[in-house]
């Protein structure tokens, strides 16, 4: 791989782009454009059986180019022919016009798309993927083209006159490559958690709820049901050192709230289970609240209130070193959590993957229907499993490692994300050029 640092620009609308690149219209390189639709939701016949992937803004995230192959819900053929909704051909530019703008994907199957988005089939001598980068990299650039209006929204006509740069199209070719490769490694190091994750769940299954490597010995009864002999149950409470509420402090420093804390909201937990490192909330805090309720290693987050428990991620993150570290100022947790410690280290694992793969937030939530809250006495009291020593070490070996590389992989992940991130804009905008692969 060559790179060179560029020395000779133009200005353009988009700011500087190198002498020899040129400059051209989204309309200039679309051979044709096509706007999403929502068919009718009370229509039976254009949502049942659906085969058809239909995007929402949902399903797209800012700041990526999301590869999209395959969509939550979907509609009929009879859409297609009964409705103005057009099927998108493969390998087009889809971007957010509506509300959520600038948000960028690629199709890898045919698929439609809601209103909010507008999608782009290029022709022959454009590269789509360069192009899906530039957007990723220009938001601002497609906001400018919504005008004063509190709702954001961008006509197709606006859509297509946005300012694009053009690179020669070898130029183009080497730049997606490069951003890409980097995508690349940030989706298998992703796969591979995912993988890893299922893996320890299903440990935990094989042998603490079917009792797979225990078959042959003996079993006695309890309250849970039949168990290996020399098991016990206990209630969850009797396991833990200590339990306690997080703090939610305020926004803004006083003479009550001046110690600065990073806050984990219940809503960050599926993202914190993913990553090492997202935009918490910095909020100020009591002093003597960030001492006692400040996060160690280890430590057991629960979201208990503010929304109902998703199922597959139970609302529930072990709290790492390497999460620790990704901040430079304290971790704590909202008063719409709980924090757990364990008594035991090598119950650690076990009481996580309990509390991340039992569904049992659902028979415990109270509240409203909008609001919902973990009666958290209630899974205190729970009756548990408490494995002996022997065979907790056992489990614990086999699974600990698997959580050490989902970890490794997420500080990889964010490693990759800042190199490409810096060397986006650098490469779209020409001040970093390829020369050759």
């Amino acid at each position: 791989m060559k790179l060179c640092w560029e020395t000779e620009f133009k200005k353009t609308e988009i700011g500087d782009i190198p002498r020899d690149w040129e400059m051209k219209e989204l309309g200039d390189i679309a051979k044709e454009s096509i706007v999403g639709s929502t068919p009718l939701k009370n229509n039976p016949a254009y949502w049942e059986n659906g085969i058809i992937p239909w995007i929402t803004n949902k399903e797209v995230e800012y700041g990526k180019v999301n590869y999209i192959s395959d969509t939550a819900e979907k509609v009929s053929k009879k859409t297609i022919e009964e409705t103005n909704l057009r099927i998108v051909p493969t390998y087009s530019l889809i971007i957010s016009f509506t509300a959520s703008v600038g948000k960028v994907a690629i199709n890898k199957v045919p698929l439609t798309t809601n209103q909010q988005f507008i999608s782009f089939v290029l022709k022959d001598n454009f590269n789509v993927i360069y192009y899906a980068y530039y957007f990723v990299s220009s938001k601002d650039v497609i906001e400018s083209f919504s005008g004063a209006t509190p709702f954001s929204f961008i006509t197709k006509e606006r859509a297509l006159s946005i300012p694009i740069p053009y690179p020669p199209l070898p130029e183009q070719s080497r730049i997606a490559t490069i951003l890409s490769y980097f995508d690349d490694l940030i989706e298998n190091k992703k796969r591979q958690n995912e993988i890893l994750e299922k893996t320890a769940m299903a440990i935990f299954k094989n042998w603490f709820v079917d009792f797979e490597p225990f078959k042959d010995g003996e079993f006695v009864d309890s309250e849970l049901g039949k168990i290996p002999n020399g098991w016990e149950v206990k209630r969850i409470g009797e396991l833990l050192e200590n339990i306690f509420a997080g703090e939610w402090g305020d926004d803004e420093r006083s003479e009550k709230f001046y110690e600065a804390a990073y806050c984990i909201r219940g809503t960050d937990i599926a993202e914190l289970n993913k990553k090492t490192f997202i935009d918490l909330p910095l909020r100020f805090i009591k002093k003597e609240t960030i001492k006692n309720k400040r996060l160690k290693e280890n430590d057991i987050v629960i979201e208990i209130s503010g929304g109902s428990f998703d199922q597959q991620t139970g609302r529930v993150l072990l709290v790492s070193s390497k999460l620790l570290d990704s901040y430079d100022l304290p971790l704590i947790s909202s008063n719409f959590c709980r924090v757990i410690r364990s008594k035991y280290p090598l119950f650690l694992y076990f009481l996580f993957q309990y509390f991340y793969t039992i569904n049992l937030f659902y028979e415990y939530e109270s509240g409203t229907t909008s609001i919902k809250n973990l009666d958290i006495k209630s899974i205190l009291n729970l009756l548990i499993l408490f494995p002996p020593p022997p065979i907790l070490q056992k489990f614990h070996s086999l699974v600990e490692p698997l959580f050490q590389k989902i970890i490794n992989n997420q500080k990889q992940i964010m490693v990759l994300k800042k190199i490409r991130d810096t060397i986006l804009p650098l490469l779209v905008f020409g001040k970093l050029r390829v020369e050759e692969l």
